[in-house]
């Protein structure tokens, strides 16, 4: 069941992949590059919950790429948002500017390069290999962020890189249950509220 319901949850995520790079292969506005991040954070979860049921080297070079492509559109969705921030708070853009403007031009080139139509195709080929492959258990997985979370649970004050680590687990968490069609509203707020605690610390550090 759990490799059916992986197995579902690929497909339609490279279905909306292979849609976004057909609409738009050689620029992205600020709303569909976040859209394809997500797209690749949600296969990057997939590849975490599934090194407990393969091995690391069946997808560690297609990780790695997917890893890469997301720092890239990342670090550009990372400048719009403190952009944004920095105008409501009336703090200088100088240096966000510059910064956000090689961060463009990184994009740019990733789209230029077909590195991304190369990795969809190559994360389609996966899923169908994995279609099939052995058995997918999900559960070493979830057990593993069920205890990240507990042990979360339980601190009373969080340092800057411990929020951090948080936002991180929830949005495993998040994810994870999304593959069930499980409801999330209270998983998706508190990712909100730790995304703005990120966004304000990115921010801290650039002026």
């Amino acid at each position: 069941m759990e490799k059916d319901v992986l197995k579902e949850y690929l497909s339609q995520r490279a279905l909306e992949l292979k849609q976004s790079l057909r609409r738009h292969p050689k620029k992205l506005s600020k709303k569909e590059l976040h859209e394809l991040r997500l797209n690749l954070r949600r296969w990057r979860v997939a590849f975490w919950a599934l090194r407990y049921s393969l091995p690391v080297k069946a997808f560690h070079k297609l990780k790695k790429r997917a890893d890469r492509a997301n720092k890239i559109l990342g670090k550009k969705r990372e400048l719009d948002v403190a952009m944004t921030d920095a105008k409501k708070y009336g703090l200088k853009t100088s240096f966000i500017k510059t910064s956000r403007r090689e961060a463009k031009k990184k994009v740019e080139r990733l789209l230029r390069s077909g590195e991304l139509e190369e990795l969809r195709k190559e994360l389609g080929d996966f899923n169908r290999h994995l279609r099939r492959g052995r058995r997918v258990d999900l559960s070493p997985a979830l057990r593993r962020l069920q205890e990240e979370l507990r042990m979360a649970s339980r601190k009373n004050h969080f340092r800057a890189k411990e929020y951090h680590h948080l936002r991180i687990q929830v949005k495993k968490a998040r994810y994870l249950l999304e593959m069930f069609h499980q409801p999330m509203a209270g998983l998706k707020l508190l990712q909100d509220e730790l995304g703005k605690i990120h966004d304000l610390e990115v921010l801290k550090k650039m002026v």
